[in-house]
């Protein structure tokens, strides 16, 4: 005899991994998890939410290669006259902080 799967609801889903239903839905629709719909109900195996949390696992234990800084990147963070008077203020609110305390 075949024993019926544990299916658990969306909401369900969404409370163990401790995210909206809304995210949930969204990982569903972009396939990232396996659901099945009966009817107008979306359910997910126990199995799906697990074979989820091991493919983002693997993808946040990914080898960190530094950053890709080139000119054009560079110029992006680079501040402006106006940004660097602002930080330049900045500065000079924390040293004026630093020395009253």
């Amino acid at each position: 005899m075949n024993e019926t799967p544990r299916l658990w609801s969306v909401s369900t889903v969404a409370r163990r991994l401790g995210v909206s239903r809304s995210m949930v839905f969204h990982q569903i629709h972009l396939r990232r998890l396996a659901a099945i719909r009966i009817g107008r109900f979306w359910r997910v195996e126990p199995d799906a939410v697990a074979a989820f949390l091991d493919a983002h696992r693997q993808a946040a234990e990914l080898p960190e290669l530094g950053p890709v800084v080139d000119d054009r990147q560079l110029a992006l963070f680079s501040p402006t006259g106006e940004d660097r008077l602002a930080l330049a203020a900045d500065e000079e609110l924390v040293e004026d902080e630093e020395r009253l305390a």
